[in-house]
């Protein structure tokens, strides 16, 4: 038995497999090792703004927030937010990031207007992909059974609850957390982030408005002989922050932290930056963001 084992190690052809064998084995090793390397290189703050692209637009937005910086000193760099953690997505990830070479080459956003020109696009584009995997990369972080809602924002532990029953994910609020909210108009003229097409001035034709109901945008309000509100009448179709604005008086363009509002009955759970986007998040006018 050990002479046919050594007769077979002695055969020229076994050792030309084993030898082929072992320096597959030992260049598939080193090429896996450089993949990661490369990979995780190219995950690094530094890398990604290495390019004048970065450095004069979303670097600066992104360093004024609490994901760069904050009390506790942790900080959420772009591959927390925009590089998925498990290998075969990141990997796909990374070959599709040659798409982004190619615009670099041909400078697509090489100066500050022409980024600002695509803003709402490059925005819509991120956003459908955090609804598409349920804000993946947010709960590497942020794990909703670890929150502590007794020590959340008064407004934050109403709306959570709510939103998690609604089937929203964390992007359908929480947008513009690291960059400027893109203009609104832009947004929903985008068909993938435009909210369900309706006749602006009129309500959608599945729930026609009654005929004692005058095209309004506000809604009514309850009669004063009873405790109790009238039948939910259609909410007015919206096309722009404008239109919310005749109702939702409370909500200006002014900075807002959470329960802070100007109008108590109108708290609103999330900061307005640069503006109001009411459509970026309320898509359904009417309807909780993400329903």
């Amino acid at each position: 038995m050990l002479d046919a084992i050594l007769k077979t190690i002695r055969n020229p052809r076994f050792k030309f497999a084993a030898g082929w064998l072992a320096g597959g084995a030992a260049l598939g090793a080193v090429a896996l090792l450089t993949v990661d390397k490369v990979v995780e290189s190219t995950n690094t703050l530094e890398f990604c703004s290495s390019c004048h692209e970065m450095r004069h637009s979303v670097l600066p937005e992104y360093q004024t927030t609490v994901h760069y910086a904050n009390a506790f000193g942790v900080r959420a760099t772009c591959a927390d937010c925009h590089v998925p953690r498990a290998w075969p997505a990141k990997m796909l990830h990374k070959i599709g990031s040659i798409n982004e070479i190619y615009h670099w080459a041909l400078g697509t956003i090489d100066t500050p207007e022409k980024f600002e020109a695509h803003r709402a696009e490059l925005a819509a584009r991120v956003w459908a992909e955090m609804k598409t995997n349920d804000s993946a990369e947010c709960r590497h972080c942020h794990t909703v059974e670890a929150m502590d809602r007794a020590r959340q924002n008064p407004v934050a532990r109403e709306v959570h609850p709510a939103a998690l029953k609604a089937g929203s994910t964390c992007i359908d609020c929480h947008k513009g957390i690291a960059h400027k909210l893109p203009d609104a108009k832009k947004v929903a003229a985008i068909p993938t982030a435009a909210a369900p097409a309706a006749t602006p001035a009129q309500p959608p034709q599945a729930q026609p408005t009654p005929p004692t109901q005058q095209a309004a945008t506000a809604l009514p309000a309850p009669t004063p002989a009873t405790t109790q509100a009238p039948p939910k009448t259609p909410h007015p179709a919206v096309t722009d922050s404008a239109a919310c604005l005749t109702c939702h008086k409370g909500v200006t363009d002014q900075p807002i932290r959470p329960g802070q509002s100007p109008d108590p009955t109108k708290k609103h759970p999330v900061g307005i930056r640069d503006g109001v986007n009411c459509v970026i998040c309320h898509k359904t006018p009417g309807q909780m963001p993400g329903q």
